[in-house]
């Protein structure tokens, strides 16, 4: 919950393993769900995963997938990593593997991974060679494909 008593995150998974040597919990297919009040909430699902023992970090381990749905202010967001370490607390995701992200038409890859702060901004970091194919509009009713490639 946050300061108001709001959801702010949710983990559920179909199965969870609970260790008491050092008190952290493997999970089967987790789902951390990162609530925003301004915006539709983020939703992380993988393969297996796990929490260390103050909750600090989350592991979402395999194929990852983080999807954001459209709302008025907010376009929709699908990205696709593996291996993505998450700071719940601190609205925050990293991973060094290989990053695609679609809004649309839209899409961007990132060979080196990159960095996410989810928060009340969005913010992106990509690591490495980054592509990028976005529409932009033409004036004249149409869109336009740009195509933009920069390296590090």
């Amino acid at each position: 919950m946050d300061t108001t008593g709001a959801p702010h995150r949710r983990l559920s998974a179909p199965e969870l393993r609970h260790y008491a040597d050092d008190d952290s919990s493997e999970l089967e297919r987790p789902v951390l769900t990162v609530f925003n009040p301004s915006a539709p909430p983020w939703v992380i699902r993988s393969e297996t995963g796990w929490v260390s023992a103050d909750g600090e970090e989350v592991q979402m381990r395999g194929e990852v997938f983080i999807d954001r749905e459209s709302a008025p202010t907010a376009r929709p967001l699908h990205l696709q990593t593996r291996d993505l370490l998450v700071r719940p607390r601190q609205d925050y995701a990293e991973t060094q593997q290989p990053v695609r992200a679609a809004s649309g038409a839209d899409w961007l890859t990132s060979e080196a991974g990159g960095q996410v702060w989810f928060g009340d901004s969005l913010l992106i970091k990509l690591a490495g060679r980054a592509r990028a194919l976005y529409f932009v509009d033409g004036g004249g009713g149409g869109s336009l494909p740009t195509v933009r490639e920069e390296t590090p």
